[in-house]
């Protein structure tokens, strides 16, 4: 009887650990259905709006294919235009819808994570509370209203990402090459996750697994090697890292420390104190590790991986100081790592006295981060809608291309796009009051 009791009243406790759960999921995806905007911002008329008005304008494949695979910047946004031609299909280009799918993206992620911790590191769901409260706290806001950088970040950079790393530990080389392409075809930044795929494969020496994967991976990136013409421009690139080690090391810290929505765009004091917590957490990381069972190591590990090399490449690029507020969300993920390593160490047993007081402290520290960064981000969200719902009103009124400043800095280009865009029925522009 006593046994049936402790069953019972565990599974309430689990069911009642997955509502609590819902409340980070239904407030980040309830904020962006308010917030997001059917109006193209910055990048959007380029990456975007454009090729798409070339695609439907042309009768010739190539043209169209060019247009399909050639990148902007070094990002190559070929997923993107994909869902949205598939969006122009079944009617017109709607970022509003778009900009829900891309955020589902992160709340993806982060079920993935959650579900992998509770599956395979047998966590109670109870103990794992703090991981959509941390990495649900919109930190990374200016991604989530900004049609560019949401879908490349949050399924390029964290869906895709994380599924092939899963896929790379569970010994699915094509089902990890067909995450990683896709990731690669929709993120410049996934470059990052080749090499900690492979190092994930050669670990465990599966070398069919490790054909199998890079031969997907070819065939899906490979035709953006032969239709696209624009390689991305990095500056100085890689050089910066050897000519100055130290800024690198200061720069990839503060990469990992980044838990502001404000970014890092100077070393200051506050720069400092991020990179005091970056260094923090990598060496809480390290010890974490060293300690944490084998059977949770593999997937976290190559994760973390994935985020260093990450930071490594924007240090290369973004050589300045400058992490913008997105950047955020590669923090968080490795702190929901850091968490799940600390959980399960020694001496935390399942349901252990002390698994249970540290589960309760971080449960407790997730929901008041995620409550003050909720209340700090919703501003910024609110004033965005707000701005780009009044330039549109303003240009349906007297469509002049000098309204549209505000929405992209070559206002020209925007405006000449937006007419082309009506003329083919691809998108038109409209206002909400």
């Amino acid at each position: 009887m006593t046994s049936n009791r402790r069953i019972t009243s565990w599974a309430i406790e689990e069911r009642l650990a997955l509502l609590i759960m819902l409340v980070p999921f239904a407030g980040y995806i309830g904020s962006i259905a308010l917030y997001a905007t059917d109006i193209p911002f910055w990048d959007d008329y380029a990456a975007f709006l454009d090729p798409l008005c070339h695609i439907v304008a042309t009768d010739v494949w190539r043209n169209k294919a060019i247009n399909l695979f050639t990148n902007h910047g070094y990002h190559p946004f070929v997923v993107e235009r994909l869902v949205l031609l598939l969006q122009l299909y079944v009617g017109k280009i709607n970022f509003y819808y778009f900009l829900l799918l891309a955020n589902l993206g992160w709340a993806m992620t982060v079920g993935m994570l959650v579900w992998y911790f509770h599956k395979d590191g047998d966590i109670p769901y109870a103990f794992l509370i703090p991981i959509p409260y941390l990495m649900l706290a919109a930190t990374h806001w200016e991604a989530m209203d900004f049609a560019t950088a949401s879908f490349q970040y949050y399924w390029g950079g964290g869906f895709f990402a994380l599924l092939a790393i899963l896929m790379t530990v569970k010994g699915r080389g094509g089902l990890s090459g067909l995450c990683c392409g896709l990731a690669l075809l929709s993120f410049g930044g996934a470059k990052a996750l080749i090499p900690v795929c492979i190092v994930g494969f050669l670990m465990t020496r599966q070398w069919m697994q490790l054909l199998y994967f890079g031969l997907v991976t070819g065939l899906l990136i490979g035709p953006s090697f032969y239709f696209n013409s624009v390689t991305g421009d990095t500056g100085d690139g890689f050089l910066h890292l050897v000519v100055d080690p130290w800024g690198a090391i200061k720069y990839i810290a503060m990469f990992m420390g980044n838990y502001t929505p404000t970014g890092i765009y100077h070393l200051g004091h506050s720069g400092y104190f991020f990179f005091a917590i970056g260094i923090l957490v990598l060496i809480i990381a390290f010890i974490a590790y060293r300690r944490s069972p084998p059977f949770l190591r593999r997937v976290p590990l190559l994760l973390l991986g994935y985020v260093l090399l990450m930071a490594i490449m924007a240090a290369a690029t973004r050589f300045e100081f400058v992490i913008p507020a997105r950047y955020s969300m590669y923090a968080l993920m490795i702190g929901a790592v850091v968490y799940a390593w600390i959980l399960t160490g020694p001496g935390s047993e399942p349901c252990s006295v002390w698994q249970r007081r540290f589960a309760i402290s971080a449960i407790l520290a997730s929901m008041l981060y995620w409550t003050y960064m909720f209340c700090i981000t919703t501003p910024y969200l609110q004033a965005n809608e707000i701005m780009r719902n009044n330039v549109a009103k303003d240009y349906l009124i007297d469509g002049n291309p000098e309204t549209l400043k505000p929405l992209f800095i070559n206002s020209d280009f925007a405006h000449r796009v937006l007419l082309r865009a009506k003329e083919l029925d691809v998108y038109i522009m409209t206002s909400v009051d």
